[in-house]
């Protein structure tokens, strides 16, 4: 389960959105934190009111919690609002957005953790077992039909 802490004194629509500047919000939109991945995703809160270009430019960056605030590493650049991260080891994260006005959210905490290997042995156990029986099933000869 990931738990996501606002840090700092940004305001928070949800336990998953921290304020970008007056405009932009940044937001996990898919939680796969026990799968190792995280979609992360954000926009301007008044774009509209504002006529802000769509082509507004982001900075995605991230780092462990455990590493010092410059070790920041830019892992998304560019106009979209959302980005997928995959790949995360167990571990905790910080990511933090710059917009085109280069102001900084305050950083986003999330917490990989991925599934036990036991459980997924066990799933992995549980499948195969399903498998052979219904493989069992299918090419017995008991199931043959009576005419032949």
């Amino acid at each position: 389960m990931t738990t996501l802490v606002c840090i700092g004194s940004a305001e928070a629509t949800s336990p998953t959105e921290i304020a970008l500047s007056e405009k932009s919000v940044l937001t996990i939109t898919d939680d796969g934190s026990s799968a190792g991945y995280v979609t992360i995703s954000w926009a301007g809160k008044s774009d509209a009111e504002l006529k802000t270009p769509a082509s507004t430019e982001y900075q995605l960056q991230i780092k462990q919690q455990s590493q010092s605030d410059d070790d920041y590493k830019t892992i998304y650049q560019g106009r979209d609002n959302a980005t997928t991260l995959s790949g995360l080891e167990n571990g905790n994260y910080q990511l933090r957005l710059q917009s085109a006005e280069g102001v900084w959210s305050e950083p986003l905490q999330i917490s990989i953790s991925h599934h036990a290997l036991n459980k997924a042995l066990a799933f992995f156990a549980i499948g195969l077992v399903l498998f052979l029986s219904l493989l069992i099933l299918i090419f017995s000869p008991s199931h043959k039909s009576e005419s032949e």
